[in-house]
């Protein structure tokens, strides 16, 4: 591409960036793949990422053209005008490419007088660092309709405060101004448990106001409750669900008692939402954003209180809501309020809003949802379902609580949030409430739960009559049922395999692995027999390639990849032929596309993936004219994804997660539409799983693209985008599990789905959710290794989830459990290694569990306990690394065994020896830094434990540690949390550049986006 051009696209995307149609991170991205593929602009590359709609592109032409028109055509004399900040111009400059290079070089860097344009490590909004400042802003937190909120420096206390301050667009409006103080003045005014306290309220050198209060680190019960909804471990257990509803009930009931107390001191809130209720991580329940309330000047007939009314200051005047002004949220809000009814408005508007709240967070989505005109219209006419309508697991009388907190006449409603939250404690204590009448039943059975021993000796004469023949009954249709299944499945496993092939569906069928592998062997061997006899009859050429394409796919399922593609190659040729001779027979091309497609699998498997990537561009094109030409055909276009899927994994496993990315957004674009069609079963099987229902395989092929794309997102930083996509992945392999609750294959996908979601949560430092995903992933392994012991992929998979559990442990303080569960990994990998002496992976999982083990010894004092186990893994992990010299995987876990032993080796006084292990260390992970940011960030640990324990005049080593943190920061590490706690940087946080990278990377990149 010309110079010219190439200064074009850098002009496009620093307009795009500045303009905010796109971020940093996809600006570099963009770039990336321009510099592998210069044919197209960075518009292309960037529209076909979904980064920019062609809307959004449109204008950026034009603006484009506008500017280089404005500065006289020329692209160098545009660029100095929007040229780069300092953390941009850092990361297209480590793209490493010229062209980008030289063009940075020509372009003056923009005025920076912090150092970076970009990202800024503090934010001083009218807070100057003089004498007698007593706030200092340090990072923006949130923002609403009137005011931003940021996280600063009380000096004189020297603590994080949370300091409001309002929007410039409303500092200069006199009734904005009265609204903010009048907010100021009510929140430090209700001195309640429940209520943020406010510290100080103040005005800048212009005049603007700002309060300061107290910054609560924790969630909004908003997202509480859509963690609740969202966890399918606690749909599948009813005692664990039951006890965190009540938590969360517990939580409601402390809201309940702060509007209480508002009441008390006539104040509405008027604004009371979920996201308007902090979570504490300490068990405190906040109310907070009072923005919206109401003085009344009066404490209302029938709210008992001592307390005097609250009568600010700034009460009076043009901030009054006007009569038909409807304020708030409109699905939270009252139908009076919704009205703009303010005569109408009481204690019961908020009790309203309660009721709603509670609503949430029982069914887990609002009651009102839509246009806004649309949800005040059936606000006003109570025109919502009942929370048992939208989940039948609602308690009915949780249901009747809440109907009548949201009742359209005030008068229907409780008379206060204390006489609501009153039947919410009776409920939780097993009481009846007044708002709903217990059926005969429930009442009979709430009985028997307090009078237990009488109702058991009046029930124990009827139930020893019926128990014998109950238990005979069963007993015999339990055996009965078994037979035939067992005889069903044996059957039916027969046929596959002397039919289809069918690996999946034998692997579904607890017991009969070893069944497996000699149907297997005889199927290979009658199909070698058919090859032998018949292969060169032209008659049977179609037989003969089935026969060694199905012949190679059973060398590939038992392991043997180099046989495998020459079965495969064989069959290519004879599919070529056949597809000659018969150009318009669809299924000779499908079945050469997947002979294709087992060739890159094939080749895959022994590391050969370039050749593996063009075999499967060759069955896409193949694929891709079968769907043209049969647009209505749903099986046509999951051939279409799934070589979209197979490409992308490829690409991940070569550390190009862009590229991967976008190989599986394209096959989720094509699976996700299928969704909604009604697919009928096929009249065969439509590929070797044997299945032929194509809506189950829609699902599980939408499912596995979801996930694998998760996790490629989450390791490109884009943990937003990564949860989203794996959460959908979670819902597709929860539904097809429920359906098919035999199918081994499913389950071990949903596991790896909770293995994911892991990982996710970690990265985000959520340890507590890491450690419930990671226990429900193990309850699936578990269940599958007990059930199929002959099966070594279910106790490797077991073992490797075994290390996350113990990690996640030992990150949650609880140390003695996570060492016990580290030995059971590591003594499961050893057992492994003794049937599969040579495989690496299960070394390496041996090898993680012996370092691990020796992480928490060191830790806990035991350095000479510690070094010979971490020795042996160090041994280890060298040889599987000489053997398989590039793979990341193996080269990484080196890298921290042996950042692990050179720690053992300074805790036990040998200096010079750790220095020496930290260099090899830093050696290793240097070779991959470059292709992953997890690594470079194993490098910057490296090094900071080498300027730990060097001798003097090497000081440098710090600064050298910082830089390479801060590139990979750039690369798209993302994780905070363990920069802050990771004991291998501790030489590091005195210094302030460190500090400041902190800083920056807590600093959003879009501070102020709107909640999603």
């Amino acid at each position: 591409m010309a110079a010219n051009a190439a200064d074009r696209d850098l002009l496009f995307g620093l307009l795009a960036l500045q303009n905010g149609l796109i971020d940093q991170v996809q600006l570099v991205a963009g770039f990336q793949a321009w510099t592998r593929d210069r044919g197209r602009t960075l518009a292309e590359h960037l529209a076909s990422r979904g980064d920019l709609d062609a809307d959004d592109r449109s204008v950026l032409e034009a603006l484009v053209d506008r500017h280089l028109k404005k500065h006289g055509g020329g692209a160098q004399a545009s660029l100095a005008t929007v040229a780069p900040g300092g953390s941009t111009r850092e990361s297209l400059a480590a793209l490493g490419d010229a062209e980008v290079g030289a063009i940075l070089a020509r372009i003056r860097p923009a005025p920076d007088p912090a150092g970076d344009a970009d990202r800024t490590s503090t934010c001083e909004f009218g807070v100057a660092d003089g004498e007698g400042r007593r706030f200092r802003v340090l990072r923006p937190y949130a923002r609403g309709g009137l005011g931003a909120v940021f996280v600063a420096l009380d000096a004189e206390l020297n603590r994080e405060v949370a300091l409001k301050q309002i929007l410039e667009r409303h500092a200069d409006d006199p009734s904005s101004r009265q609204r903010f103080l009048l907010e100021a003045e009510i929140t430090g005014g209700l001195e309640h448990p429940g209520i943020v306290p406010v510290y100080g309220l103040g005005t800048y050198e212009d005049g603007r106001p700002y309060y300061a209060m107290r910054f609560v680190r924790g969630d909004s019960l908003k997202e509480a409750i859509g963690r609740f909804h969202a966890d399918a471990a606690l749909a599948g257990d009813p005692g664990l669900r039951s006890l965190e509803l009540r938590k969360l009930l517990r939580r409601f009931l402390d809201v309940c008692d702060a509007i209480e107390y508002a009441h008390s001191r006539g104040v509405l809130h008027r604004d009371i939402k979920p996201g308007n209720v902090i979570v504490g991580r300490h068990g405190e329940t906040l109310v907070v954003d009072w923005g919206l309330a109401k003085t009344l000047g009066r404490v209302e007939p029938g709210v008992g209180s001592d307390e005097r009314p609250l009568n600010p200051s700034s009460a009076s005047g043009s901030a009054e809501t006007l009569p038909g002004s409807a304020l708030g949220t409109p699905a939270y809000m009252s139908p009076e309020q919704a009205a703009g009814d303010l005569e109408r408005l009481g204690p019961r508007s908020d009790v309203y809003s309660l009721g709603a709240t509670l609503y949430c967070l029982l069914t887990g989505r609002p009651p009102f949802d839509g246009e806004v005109v649309d949800v005040l219209r059936a606000v006003g006419r109570g025109d919502f379902p009942p929370p048992r309508k939208v989940d039948a697991t609602v308690d009915a009388a949780l249901d009747a609580v809440c109907s009548k907190a949201m009742a359209l006449d005030p008068s229907g409603r409780y008379v206060s949030p204390r006489a609501l939250a009153e039947d919410l404690e009776r409920w939780i204590a097993d009481e009846p409430v007044t708002a709903y009448r217990d059926p005969l039943a429930t009442r009979v059975t709430r009985w028997g739960r307090r009078h237990r021993s009488l109702a058991a000796s009046l029930g124990m004469s009827l139930a020893s009559a019926v128990i014998s023949l109950s238990i005979a009954v069963v007993a015999i249709n339990r055996e009965r049922s078994k037979a035939e299944a067992n005889f069903r499945r044996a059957r039916s496993a027969v046929d596959e395999y002397f039919t289809t092939v069918s690996e999946n569906r034998l692997l579904n069928v607890p017991g009969l692995q070893p069944l497996r592998k000699r149907l297997l062997e005889s199927a290979r061997r009658y199909y070698l027999e058919f090859l032998a006899e018949r292969g060169s009859d032209p008659s049977v050429r179609s037989d003969a390639a089935s026969a060694s394409f199905r012949a190679g796919w059973i060398d590939q399922a038992m392991g043997d990849l180099e046989g495998a593609m020459s079965a495969h190659r064989a069959a290519t040729e004879l599919y070529e032929q056949l597809a000659r001779d018969g150009p318009d027979d669809v299924e000779l091309r499908r079945s050469l596309a997947r002979c294709h497609g087992a060739q890159g699998l094939a080749l895959a498997g022994l590391g050969r993936i370039e050749q593996a990537i063009a075999e499967h561009r060759k069955a896409l094109e193949i694929r891709r004219a079968v769907a043209r030409r049969s647009p209505d055909d749903p099986s046509s276009r999951i051939d279409v994804a799934r070589s979209h899927r197979n490409i992308g994994q490829l690409f991940r496993d070569v550390g190009k997660p862009s590229e991967a990315i976008a190989e599986w957004d394209d096959a989720a674009a094509i699976a996700r539409p299928l969704l909604d069609l009604p697919l009928p079963h096929a009249a065969g099987p439509v590929d070797l799983t044997g299945r032929t229902s194509l809506s189950w395989i829609v699902r599980e092929d939408l499912g596995s693209i979801l996930l694998d794309r998760a996790t490629a997102l989450r390791e490109a930083g884009r943990q937003d985008e990564a949860r989203t996509s794996w959460d959908q992945a979670r819902v597709l392999f929860e539904d097809l599990a429920r359906d098919e609750p035999d199918d081994l294959g499913l389950r071990s996908r949903l596991a790896d789905c909770y293995a994911e979601g892991h990982s996710l949560a970690y990265d985000q430092g959520r340890f507590e959710e890491a450690h419930r995903h990671i226990l429900r992933c193990l309850e699936l392994r578990e269940a599958m290794a007990v059930a199929n012991p002959s099966v070594p992929s279910y106790r490797r998979a077991l073992s490797e989830n075994l290390l996350s559990l113990a990690y996640v442990l030992a990150l949650l303080k609880r140390r003695p459990e996570a060492l016990a569960v580290y030995r059971r990994a590591a003594d499961m990998a050893e057992g492994l290694l003794e049937e599969e002496p040579d495989a690496a992976y299960t070394k390496n999982l041996l090898a993680q569990g012996l370092k691990s083990q020796a992480d928490l010894l060191v830790v806990a004092g035991r350095g000479a306990e510690a070094l010979p186990l971490i020795r042996r893994s160090a041994a280890i992990l060298e040889q599987v690394v000489r053997e398989h010299p590039g793979q990341v995987f193996h080269a990484s876990s080196l890298g921290g065994a042996l950042r692990t032993l050179g720690r053992v080796e300074a805790a036990l006084g040998d200096g010079a020896a750790a220095l020496r292990t930290f260099e090899r260390a830093a050696q290793v992970d240097g070779e991959l830094a470059d292709r992953y940011p997890g690594v470079r960030y194993n490098l910057a640990c490296d090094i900071a434990l080498m300027s730990a324990v060097a001798e003097p005049g090497r000081e440098g080593l710090a600064a050298d540690a910082v830089a390479q943190l801060r590139r990979a920061f750039v690369a798209g590490y993302a994780n905070l949390e363990n920069v802050k706690v990771d004991a291998d940087l501790e030489s590091l946080r005195g210094r302030v550049d460190f500090r400041g990278l902190e800083l920056d990377m807590a600093f959003p990149r879009d501070p102020f986006a709107p909640e999603k």
